[in-house]
């Protein structure tokens, strides 16, 4: 089975795709080229120097600022509890979700001597350089998860020496392409909008509802209008459709990132043909990183947990609020611009002699304001073929994307 990895190094953001049978498995994206230093969130993995805000004797735990966005949050258990007002090196082990904070485990503690022997005065923030944004993708969509790559596409000519290096890092000998326009048929069918829907059409009839939660992802199997074929028996089809179904609720794990406890409320079947569908289930399952406590409820859901290191796609580009793009939850604004910005450069590089105005509303005209670098890459790698303008009336993400010859 060959696979191929394409990375797509935008102005905002960089975005991955790893290709399996002509259809994509996984996708992943962080910070563009030259932006990883932006720490927003916690990086699971990833070790910082931190200083003690709080401590809480009675649940045994402690509040860190690290640096980043949100403070991190510590379990001490029966280890000694670390001193307010204290600096520690701590490493992240599960990334924030929802209102619960990211959480780390303390490594050592900085004293005077040891900030003495590093010859500087320590401050907040990671202990080690951050790896550049390939190289962290690569990490959690390829290594992580111990996937073989036959093939890496990349849009950036500028990058295929950052990619050789990873490569040769892990002593694999996988050829590298440059393909501009490799990442367009991934974006049209795998656009943001369509990625985080709740409702997912099955190709062979029927229709899944996903709806994710913080302490529980719900997965509901209908039938839709099917109503079956000549030569067909109802408990074939039934058994066909959950089949399918398994099949795409496998895929959008992947793709949506979901982990935790997850419930699926499969067509309901007979009793034979659930024990023989129960072995075919855990057998198509079996890709999933610590796919555990799987089993059936006395109510015929069936149920198993997964590890959930790091936060989902709806987690990563949404935060609370109205109905948009699922219920409470609303595009956070920078990462729809960010994405917004993906589209305008496939769309720039399918048309190279077409000159462009982008229009945003108003708070997305000052996030791509507020971000100068930006405007900066997309001048030195499109020429000037672009105007980027500001229309007040717009709602709050809108956006338009205009030719001009």
């Amino acid at each position: 089975m060959e696979t191929k990895l394409i990375i797509d190094c935008g102005v905002a953001l960089t975005r991955a795709a790893i290709i399996r049978e002509d259809r994509v498995y996984a996708i992943g994206f962080g910070p563009a080229l030259g932006d990883e230093d932006v720490q927003f969130s916690a990086t699971v993995g990833q070790r910082y120097y931190g200083r003690i805000l709080k401590t809480d004797k009675v649940t045994k735990t402690a509040f860190i600022d690290i640096g980043t966005r949100e403070n991190v949050f510590v379990r001490m258990g029966r280890a000694s509890m670390p001193i307010e007002g204290g600096l520690y090196e701590v490493e992240v082990l599960k990334a924030a979700r929802g209102v619960k904070k990211a959480t780390v485990k303390i490594i050592r503690e900085v004293t005077l001597s040891s900030r003495e022997n590093d010859g500087q005065d320590i401050q907040k923030g990671p202990v080690e350089i951050i790896e550049n944004s390939i190289a962290q993708i690569y990490k959690t969509l390829i290594h992580d998860r111990e996937i073989e790559i036959h093939e890496v596409i990349i849009s950036n000519g500028k990058a295929k020496i950052l990619v050789q290096d990873l490569l040769s890092r892990f002593e694999l000998d996988v050829p590298v392409t440059i393909d501009d326009v490799a990442f367009n048929d991934i974006e049209e069918i795998h656009s943001l909008t369509n990625l985080l829907s709740p409702q997912v059409l099955l190709e062979k009839g029927g229709v899944l509802t996903i709806e994710e939660g913080e302490a529980v992802t719900a997965i509901d199997v209908d039938m839709g209008s099917m109503t079956g074929s000549e030569g067909i028996s109802r408990d074939k089809l039934i058994e066909n459709l959950n089949k399918a179904a398994a099949q795409t609720i496998l895929d959008h794990i992947i793709l949506r990132r979901l982990g935790g406890q997850i419930v699926v409320d499969f067509l309901p079947m007979r009793k034979p043909n659930r024990q023989r569908f129960d072995g075919w289930l855990h057998e198509v399952f079996k890709p999933l990183t610590g796919f555990t406590r799987a089993g059936w409820t006395k109510s015929d859901l069936f149920c198993f947990v997964l590890p959930r290191p790091y936060p989902s796609l709806l987690e990563s580009v949404t935060q609370c609020g109205k109905d948009d793009p699922v219920a409470g939850r609303i595009f956070r604004a920078q990462s729809w611009l960010q994405f917004e910005l993906c589209r305008l450069e496939m769309r720039m590089r399918q048309s190279p002699s077409l000159f462009f105005d982008f229009t945003l509303s108003s708070q997305l005209y000052e996030i791509f304001d507020a971000n100068p670098i930006w405007k900066k890459r997309l001048d030195e790698t499109y020429g000037g073929r672009l105007k980027v303008l500001q229309q007040s009336n717009f709602s709050r993400l809108e956006t338009r994307i205009d030719e001009r010859r």
